[in-house]
């Protein structure tokens, strides 16, 4: 494919700055990315990779961006002209720049594949909802994570990142929630890299 051809992928982690295991799987994802150099995925894909969305909250450890929630300030369909936080503000401003075809963004913790809607227990339209099945479904298949409707396997939340990246674009916009903990013992990093990168090669094949 040629360049322009390309799709544009979007991968993020540490929007809430205490959910360090997330800055930890984004940069292995990263490091087997340089190292494996894996053509199949690099020319169909332009990725880019954001270790860390709310570097203030992850310096103190901190879950919220100037007080606020990072991941429930994005503008939403109930509240378009919503005023996003700080560490929002320029990714969003990034995302406008770009065509993504999709997104992951991940958080700690739960074992979660979820895709929009978070702020309403609505489903996304029938062909897009079987698309976000198929493709949390296959991604289940490799980590035993529970895949679902962020509304429904969760909570309702309004202001989320999948929602605003869905509602904006067709974005196909998945939110991972990994592991048992923020911060697991420096031993289980490994395992719970090697499983999250496991599932984003496969969402990527399936995009």
């Amino acid at each position: 494919e040629s360049q322009g051809a390309k799709k544009e992928i979007l991968i993020t982690g540490a929007t809430h700055g205490n959910e360090i295991i997330t800055t930890e799987v984004v940069m292995g994802i990263i490091d087997n990315f340089v190292s494996e150099k894996p053509e199949e995925i690099f020319s169909r894909f332009n990725i880019y990779l954001v270790p860390v969305v709310n570097p203030d909250g992850f310096i103190a450890r901190e879950r919220h961006d100037s007080g606020v929630d990072p991941n429930r300030s994005y503008p939403w369909p109930g509240s378009p002209n919503q005023n996003a936080s700080p560490a929002i503000r320029p990714l969003i401003k990034f995302f406008e720049s770009h065509d993504f075809k999709a997104s992951l963004d991940f958080h700690a913790y739960g074992r979660l594949i979820m895709y929009p809607w978070a702020y309403t227990a609505n489903s996304p339209n029938g062909q897009d909802l079987n698309f976000f099945k198929d493709v949390a479904k296959k991604m289940s298949f490799f980590s035993n994570y529970t895949p679902g409707q962020i509304s429904k396997i969760i909570y309702v939340a309004q202001g989320s990142s999948a929602d605003y990246y869905y509602w904006k674009k067709k974005t196909m916009a998945f939110a991972i929630e990994m592991g048992t903990t923020f911060a697991p013992s420096p031993s289980e990093i490994p395992s719970i890299t090697s499983e999250n990168l496991e599932m984003v090669l496969h969402w990527l094949a399936s995009m």
